[in-house]
C-alpha cells in the first residue's frame, strides 16, 4: 500500500479553496474512481473571509463518479463532506463521504453521507467496479484501489 501524499490540507487565505484531492474541477472535467482521507481545513479570518472546502473537491463544475472521502472538513463559509460547492450543471453520482469523520451531513447532490460502518461495507458501493476496488470483508478499512 502506498502512503498518502498528504495527511492534511490547510490554507490560510482571505479567499481560499481547498479539496482533499482537487481544488477546482472545471466544466467538462471528470473525476472518477478516486478517494481522499485527508483533513481539509480553511482558516479565513475577517469580515471578507470566503472559504470553500470539500473532502474530495472544493468546487465542482464537472462530474464526480465512483469516489469517496473520509477526512474532516472545515471552513468559514462553504463546506461539504465530498464537494464543497457544486455548480448547477455539475453532477456527483455513486459517490459518498463519511459523515462522522467529516463532521458534515449535507445530502443535496454533493455526495451521499454515510456512517463510518456503512463506508466500510462493500454493499454501500453499488455499481462500483470490483476489478478496480478492493473491499475488506472484515470491515478493517475503507476501500482502496486494487493497484495499491
Amino acid at each position: 500500500m502506498y502512503p498518502s501524499l498528504l495527511d492534511m490540507v490547510i490554507t490560510d487565505w482571505n479567499r481560499g479553496w481547498a479539496g482533499g484531492l482537487v481544488g477546482v474541477n472545471m466544466r467538462g472535467g471528470v473525476i472518477s474512481n478516486s478517494y481522499s482521507h485527508v483533513i481539509v481545513d480553511i482558516h479565513a479570518p475577517g469580515e471578507l473571509s470566503f472559504g470553500i472546502s470539500g473532502g474530495l473537491v472544493a468546487v465542482n463544475g464537472g462530474d464526480v463518479l465512483y469516489c469517496y472521502s473520509a477526512g474532516k472538513v472545515s471552513s468559514n463559509k462553504y463546506r461539504g463532506g465530498l464537494v464543497g460547492y457544486a455548480e448547477n450543471y455539475s453532477s456527483v453520482r455513486h459517490s459518498y463521504y463519511d459523515r462522522q469523520t467529516s463532521g458534515r451531513s449535507d445530502n443535496d447532490g454533493r455526495g451521499v453521507p454515510k456512517t463510518t460502518v456503512e463506508m466500510l461495507r462493500q454493499s454501500t458501493y453499488t455499481g462500483w467496479d470490483g476489478s478496480l476496488w478492493k473491499f475488506y470483508s472484515d470491515l478493517s478499512s475503507y476501500p482502496t484501489l486494487q493497484w495499491q
